[in-house]
């Protein structure tokens, strides 16, 4: 029976996303290793122009990193304090669970955000993703502008809300891959969505 594994990796902007996709068949003892149609001359073998926008992406990734990081820290230290906000999920926070694992294991905290609203529902989360102007509505990250999603209805819709709600994915979860642009706009852009609610 076919199983299929994927895998991907997103080091540079939007320029270019490599990644690597595998369908594994039949009893590993089973499969030829080498030889002419048997898999060696197929693989993930990247065209020049993506080998060159992925080397041109690793040259500045340290620098949009530290920038995304730094603005992700404040982000999160803001949402931590807003009245209208729940709990706030960043590694970087001293109350996270992982707080500790996650400084022994990373130079920064990443620029991933959850947090979920007081007011616990699907209406209140659709009117911040609509309040943004500056966090764009979108299912991705690692890219240098910052994004906005809301994971109950659009990466996980499809999971029973019963289900959702049991692995803490709440109806007014809301994830932010933070960007480079300036902390003051994205600071503001968050405040003013948040006002609406």
């Amino acid at each position: 029976q076919p199983q299929g594994v994927g895998v991907g990796a997103r080091p540079v902007p939007e320029d270019v996303a490599p990644a690597v996709a595998v369908e594994v068949t039949g009893d590993r003892d089973e499969r030829p290793r080498h030889g002419p149609g048997r898999g060696g001359e197929r693989g993930a073998v990247p065209g020049p122009q993506d080998c060159f926008l992925t080397l041109r992406g690793i040259k500045t990734l340290h620098i949009r990193m530290d920038r995304a990081c730094e603005n992700a820290m404040k982000l999160a230290h803001f949402l931590d304090q807003h009245p209208k906000v729940g709990k706030v999920m960043y590694p970087g926070l001293s109350h996270h669970p992982q707080h500790a694992l996650a400084g022994k294991q990373m130079k920064n905290y990443g620029a991933m955000i959850s947090f979920d609203l007081n007011a616990d529902n699907i209406d209140a989360a659709m009117t911040v993703l609509s309040g943004t102007h500056i966090f764009s509505l979108a299912e991705s990250l690692g890219g240098v502008e910052s994004l906005i999603g809301h994971p109950a209805s659009m990466t996980h819709a499809s999971i029973p809300r019963e289900q959702r709600l049991a692995s803490g994915l709440t109806d007014s979860l809301i994830r932010l891959s933070v960007g480079i642009e300036s902390y003051e706009d994205l600071e503001s852009d968050l405040a003013n969505a948040l006002s609406k609610v």
